[in-house]
């Protein structure tokens, strides 16, 4: 597709964790490479979203650029394309049969009995390598774990 990822330092977009444009008609992702690797996996991801569910249908119609923050990124409320994007991401990173199968695996350690939900969630996040709050997240919409 053609798509560039720029991660070079740019102190206009520090505020964001990653935007999309088109550049010479490709698309280019700049992700802000001064967040954790989990984030910046999960921006990334994000962006693609955007690429597909936004740019691509109706190139001719796009605004450039589409910039995000942790609030398009990680907060409720947001506008149905940046949820549209969210969810995208969601399903790259943290397919839910790979989820069930790690989650199996979790219920069948040793050490089960004594694990919180908490560390059921850290260890999940890290094997995905996405972000505590990327996973728990993930877990509600898949009706794992309860919203509270």
């Amino acid at each position: 597709m053609n798509i560039t990822i720029d991660e070079k330092l740019d102190w206009d977009k520090l505020a964001l964790d990653g935007c999309v444009y088109l550049k010479n008609d490709y698309p280019e992702i700049w992700l802000n490479n001064g967040v954790s690797e989990p984030r910046q996996n999960f921006t990334l991801a994000h962006e693609l979203g955007h690429i597909v569910n936004d740019i691509l249908p109706d190139v001719e119609k796009y605004i450039n650029p589409i910039k995000d923050d942790y609030d398009t990124l990680y907060r409720s409320g947001v506008s149905p394309m940046e949820r549209k994007a969210n969810d995208f991401a969601a399903r790259l990173l943290m397919p839910s049969d790979f989820i069930a199968n790690e989650a199996k695996k979790l219920t069948e350690s040793e050490d089960f009995e004594q694990i919180t939900l908490e560390d059921v969630i850290k260890r999940l996040a890290s094997r995905f390598r996405v972000s505590y709050d990327a996973m728990k997240w993930r877990l509600v919409n898949l009706g794992y774990v309860k919203k509270r």
